[in-house]
């Protein structure tokens, strides 16, 4: 290993390393990046102490802000429950008379039959509507309940049938012939 000795090209001290005659410079790192290595390393700090971080077994260090992202998204589905709620109860109240009659109810209804289908159906019809085993086909021309022109959410089964805990497995109920035709992508007289 050479000793160290001052470049003439860059003025620049050399490391003391050669390689086939090139000499390594010792070149340090740019004060930029070392500012950007100490920000960050201090922004980390700082967000580890002030947010929810570290998981600690069954639980997790909390921050000193406070923030905790289930409530959060409790407040969102608590508020979308509420939004919603301005159009469903209109269908719970309504017959399906009123309900086809009214356009706006019906874009909804058209909107989100194949969310709502998805969420309260699909489990037991199946994902697109063509039965599973022991439920029905719901594409067919013929049901045992629904199909026609009145509220068939009366007698349907669906809405009487109750989980382990006792609730309504299918609480939101919307008029059965239109969340069908919603569901099977066909587009119907309204």
């Amino acid at each position: 290993m050479a000793a160290e000795k001052l470049d003439p090209i860059t003025g620049r001290m050399t490391t003391g390393h050669e390689w086939n005659g090139i000499e390594e410079l010792d070149t340090p790192v740019p004060r930029v990046v070392l500012f950007f290595l100490a920000a960050s390393t201090l922004f980390a700090v700082v967000y580890w102490i002030l947010m929810p971080a570290w998981p600690l077994g069954w639980t997790y260090t909390k921050g000193l802000l406070g923030i905790d992202q289930r409530e959060v998204v409790a407040r969102q589905v608590k508020t979308a429950a509420a939004e919603r709620a301005v159009w469903t109860d209109k269908i719970m109240a309504a017959g399906f008379p009123e309900i086809e009659a009214d356009e706006a109810l019906m874009a909804k209804v058209r909107e989100t039959g194949h969310t709502l289908f998805r969420d309260n159906c699909a489990a037991c019809h199946g994902i697109n509507a063509t039965g599973g085993s022991g439920f029905p086909d719901l594409t067919a021309k013929t049901w045992l309940w629904g199909g026609g022109s009145g509220n068939d959410c009366g007698d349907n089964p669906c809405r009487h049938q109750l989980d382990k805990r006792g609730y309504p497995v299918f609480r939101r109920c919307l008029p059965l012939a239109g969340m069908r035709s919603s569901i099977a992508g066909r587009s119907t007289r309204w």
